[in-house]
């Protein structure tokens, strides 16, 4: 019996926490792994690029063709006999006695109703002036960007991921402390307003308590807000539903953890960033090959350099089925052919020349492109380490105010029950420190949408 009692509360907590999961980041990493739109979109081209290099790769191979037809003569000649009788009188009977003659000769057989022909023809190229090996490293680099691009995606989708997570995180403890305080607000606004007409406190006092009430009316309300688009931001990368800020497990961070990634070499965090193994600068490498090899391809052609072809092909043209009927291949009307054709362009209104000069200011622009990319991720990531710093010092800050404040409305609640201060005074210590802890938060939050935009770059 207690077997089954423990089952069933094992069955029972199963059944609860299936239906109440929480998902955590890396729950969310997985899941957006395999749904969100974009990975799903740069997955697929990354395939086709794939299939469009091995596409190019067959053109090195021989290319054999065949066909096969069938013709049908609607008036065929019919045969030609020639009379015996008449072959003797032309011969004068001479050394004809004694000889048995059939009454015809057939001269021309006629021609046959139908006729059926088939060819097999096998071409490979020998030499093209490197223009198809060149055209299949295009290829292999197209893919390579593709690849890379995917790369970037998962990368990319999955820090914007860890943000929304650490960003719903903080927005939730913000949207605690001003929950708290909105509950009072329209209290604090209202005795405030009496207080003032009753001449208890200064109209100046009057309109900073109903001020602060605002602040934290409308604070709470774009809180909310954020928090929804955050949300919507989970939803579009995992293709989730419904969530709801409880369905997240929170993510924070202490300032000590920030404060030693600092310490490390900025230099050395500088030289990560833009190294080449990095999946931006891997795919400027891409683009800077694609140019360079378009450029050997204009090369060959400004040159006029010859294509060479090695073909061989057989056909055959008989009234009888080939391979099926015999004596098929006994009509002499088949063929073998085998050699080599060289064609080229003799001039072409110097077009070629004018390609041959793009070609190389693309392959310079390609160049300044990679040098402008490292240019815009040294500066980018230098920008947010000297940010990351600066809210260092910020959070700091904000934390020694909270705890001011936070030391201000212990004093303020102690005076109040005691009755030494009012409820207004009460209440806007109660504001102030809500006010405070929401200032804090939002430094986390500038914190951490730094400290992982430099994630991304040396990950």
């Amino acid at each position: 019996m207690l077997k089954k009692m423990i089952f069933f509360i094992v069955l029972l907590l199963s059944f609860h926490f299936s239906i109440f999961a929480i998902y955590t980041e890396n729950d969310l990493i997985e899941i957006m792994m395999q749904e969100a739109p974009e990975i799903k979109s740069l997955n697929l081209m990354k395939e086709k690029a794939y299939k469009d290099y091995h596409a190019l790769k067959s053109i090195m191979y021989p290319q054999v063709r065949y066909g096969a037809n069938a013709v049908y003569v609607a008036n065929p000649v019919d045969a030609i006999n020639l009379p015996t009788s008449a072959l003797s009188g032309a011969l004068g009977g001479l050394g004809m006695a004694g000889i048995t003659m059939p009454d015809n000769i057939q001269m021309y057989e006629g021609s046959s109703d139908f006729y059926y022909g088939a060819s097999l023809s096998i071409v490979q190229p020998v030499f093209t002036g490197g223009k198809l090996v060149n055209l299949t490293r295009i290829g292999k680099e197209a893919y390579n960007i593709n690849n890379e691009a995917y790369s970037l995606a998962i990368k990319r989708n999955k820090y914007t991921l860890k943000n929304a997570i650490g960003t719903l995180s903080y927005l939730s403890n913000i949207e605690e402390s001003l929950k708290l305080a909105n509950d009072d607000v329209d209290e604090l606004i209202e005795l405030s307003n009496i207080s003032a007409q009753n001449g208890m406190i200064t109209n100046t006092k009057s309109l900073e308590a109903i001020t602060s009430g605002y602040e934290v009316k409308s604070g709470y309300i774009r809180i909310q807000n954020l928090i929804k688009n955050e949300l919507l931001i989970i939803e579009s990368l995992t293709g989730l539903n419904n969530l709801s800020i409880d369905d997240i497990q929170k993510e924070y961070h202490d300032i000590k953890e920030f404060e030693d990634f600092l310490n490390q070499d900025r230099l050395a965090l500088i030289s990560k960033a833009i190294s080449p193994s990095q999946e931006t600068l891997k795919m400027r490498d891409s683009a800077e090959k694609i140019a360079s090899y378009n450029k050997k391809i204009a090369d060959a052609r400004i040159f006029y350099s010859p294509d060479i072809l090695l073909f061989a092909s057989f056909s055959t043209y008989t009234p009888k089925t080939p391979l099926f009927e015999n004596g098929w291949d006994k009509d002499g009307n088949w063929q073998g052919i085998i050699g080599l054709t060289l064609s080229g362009t003799f001039f072409d209104g110097l077009r070629q020349f004018r390609l041959n000069d793009s070609a190389r200011l693309q392959k310079e622009a390609e160049k300044e492109n990679t040098k402008k990319t490292i240019k815009d991720i040294e500066t980018t990531f230098t920008f947010a380490l000297n940010s990351l710093e600066s809210q260092i010092s910020k959070v700091k800050f904000k934390e020694a105010g909270l705890k001011e404040k936070t030391a201000a409305f212990e004093d303020a609640k102690l005076s109040y029950e005691s009755k030494n201060i009012s409820r207004i005074d009460y209440l806007i210590a109660e504001v102030k420190k809500a006010t405070a802890e929401v200032e804090l938060q939002e430094e986390y939050l500038n914190l951490l949408i730094n400290y992982y935009l430099i994630k991304f770059y040396i990950d």
